[in-house]
């Protein structure tokens, strides 16, 4: 190749390459799902509290705080689906199905203490239990 033909990138070329760096990535839909998450747990554990022993608050205080819990509840909604997305995309590229659904269940049961303490407000609800029990249900079962 002759060195005469041979050009520093123009403006374009260099927007192009830019450009091909704004789409999802599988590690930016995780921190949506993370940070979605984060957002209801939030709403969940810090914002119902208040809200439920409202003693005290004016009436304006407390229909700012459902409203915000609303929304950040909704938002947080935005997680379960995507991270059953890429359960689905775990299970398909894992070398072991094994080991991968005893890592979700060995997660599943490290979490359920910190699930029940923050958000349901004892140490131990038999009734309601953390998600990654649900998704490791669905992983099974797709298995």
């Amino acid at each position: 190749m002759d060195s005469k033909n041979i050009r520093p990138m123009s403006d374009d070329n260099q927007t192009l390459e830019r450009a091909s760096d704004v789409g999802l990535t599988a590690f930016k839909i995780k921190m949506i799902a993370i940070i979605s998450m984060l957002i209801d747990h939030i709403g969940a554990g810090l914002i119902e509290p208040i809200i439920l022993n409202s003693n005290g608050l004016g009436e304006k205080s407390l229909q700012f705080l459902v409203s915000l819990n609303f929304v950040m509840r909704a938002i947080g909604r935005l997680a379960f689906p995507i991270f059953c997305f890429f359960i689905v995309e775990g299970l398909f590229k894992t070398r072991s199905r094994f080991k991968y659904a005893l890592r979700l269940a060995i997660f599943a049961v490290i979490s359920e203490l910190p699930f029940d303490i923050g958000l349901m407000g004892g140490i131990y609800k038999p009734d309601h239990n953390n998600v990654f029990f649900t998704l490791l249900i669905g992983l099974l079962m797709i298995w």
